[in-house]
């Protein structure tokens, strides 16, 4: 049971694309997870499907984390012309990137707009209001659940592969 990442990466770009933004960066985590090149591929979907090339420079990729994308962030804000948006891979490399933008004095979304993907607990505090994409993890969990005891009582062990929409919750950081 998985997410729909390349259509996900799709729609966070788009969004940031429809407000405007042409300068748009990726932060990505580790380059051989299937996630992250499937987020990275609807990235470069959207852009090229709106007739903005792909800029090289604007795509950088380290592991999952917050630190990573904090560094990631101070590494685009040198670059010029630097993006104006972003799209994490993940909330927690949102997250690195949202606290190096506050750090150089520059505001959310006005100076740089900030999309993440998978909508965990700390995106909607009110101090963050990150807008990201959402998986439904409930129904991942509970269609995972149920497959799971399906094939256990038939005892016919058929590999299955359900994939889910994601969902893009806009808030403050876009």
């Amino acid at each position: 049971v998985i997410i729909d990442n390349i259509t996900g990466g799709r729609m966070a770009v788009e969004h940031l694309i429809n407000q405007g933004h042409q300068k748009i960066a990726f932060i990505g985590g580790l380059e051989d997870i299937s996630a992250n090149q499937e987020r990275l591929k609807g990235y470069k979907n959207a852009l090229e499907a709106h007739g903005i090339t792909v800029n090289q420079d604007y795509i950088r990729n380290s592991n999952f984390k917050r630190e990573s994308g904090h560094y990631i962030m101070n590494e685009l804000l040198r670059i010029d012309p630097r993006p104006t948006a972003i799209f994490a891979a993940n909330d927690l490399l949102a997250l690195g990137a949202f606290q190096a933008i506050k750090e150089q004095g520059l505001r959310l979304p006005i100076d740089v707009a900030v999309v993440g993907f998978d909508d965990i607990e700390f995106a909607s505090l009110p101090e963050i209001q990150l807008t990201t994409v959402a998986q439904p993890k409930y129904n991942m969990d509970k269609l995972a659940l149920l497959t799971l005891v399906e094939q256990i009582k038939s005892s016919s062990f058929v590999r299955q592969r359900i994939m889910l929409e994601p969902e893009l919750i806009v808030r403050g950081t876009t």
